[in-house]
């Protein structure tokens, strides 16, 4: 067993949990944390917001890289069609290290509205040996 994290969509906070030591489980941290972990907003995104978030261990990341994703900057917005195209592309990009760094071979995201102030992440990832993948978090709007 090891410790790993879980997402809980009623408190829209991470959890360590034990669990199953698995390429699985491994997969499901990472994709929690580099959804959920808020990646440092550029002045050219949001020149109006002060607070530019960013996870603390960006610094030893090279050049532009960071961790976690901007999903953060839409969680006032209402989730209309342009918006939610936005969020699945602000999660394929916090995802696709783990193809460019050879973990998984594909991932493709979809994002649904789950009515009344929720959102589904669809994930679907291709393992390296051809075999899929499928996770669904939710997340809430504020």
């Amino acid at each position: 067993m090891i410790l790993a994290l879980s997402w809980n969509a009623d408190t829209q906070q991470a959890e360590l949990i034990e669990a199953e030591d698995t390429l699985e489980t491994w997969l499901r941290s990472a994709v929690i944390m580099s959804l959920f972990t808020d990646a440092r907003a550029t002045e050219d995104e949001e020149p109006e917001i002060t607070e530019r978030r960013g996870y603390w261990g960006d610094i030893d990341l090279d050049g532009d890289d960071s961790m976690g994703s901007k999903l953060w900057l839409h969680r006032r917005s209402k989730l209309t069609t342009d918006i939610a195209n936005q969020v699945r592309d602000e999660a394929q990009d916090a995802l696709d290290w783990l193809v460019e760094d050879g973990h998984i071979s594909a991932l493709a995201v979809t994002v649904e509205r789950q009515p009344p102030d929720r959102q589904a992440y669809q994930i679907d990832i291709t393992l390296l040996d051809g075999e899929t993948l499928n996770m669904t978090l939710e997340q809430g709007q504020s």
